[in-house]
């Protein structure tokens, strides 16, 4: 499985479509316009194959290879506009050197 946030709408409609628009085609799953996912079908034929471990990587290589050459990385994605969080007291003495309690 491989899955990855859907760029986020501010990236502009045309280069945002033509990105999702690529994945979807080239077999990329959407979940409800949040998620892009892109699935090995474990069947008993792949699962006893001996060479299931390259398989698994074919897959993933050829998944992040679509990813890439879709533009989506160019986009900024859904999940990397939301509010940080402020560090809490402990976090900002813990990066000090300080800390209150143990980790």
């Amino acid at each position: 499985m491989v899955e990855l946030p859907y760029p986020a709408a501010e990236g502009g409609p045309r280069r945002r479509n033509a990105a999702v628009g690529a994945l979807l085609d080239a077999g990329f799953e959407s979940w409800r316009d949040k998620i892009l996912g892109r699935y090995l079908r474990l069947d008993q034929g792949i699962l006893s194959s001996p060479d299931l471990q390259e398989r698994v990587l074919d897959f993933t290589r050829e998944s992040f290879r679509l990813i890439a050459s879709s533009g989506v990385f160019a986009l900024a994605s859904e999940a990397l506009e939301r509010p940080q969080l402020a560090p809490t007291a402990d976090c900002a003495g813990a990066s000090k050197g300080k800390v209150s309690r143990p980790l």
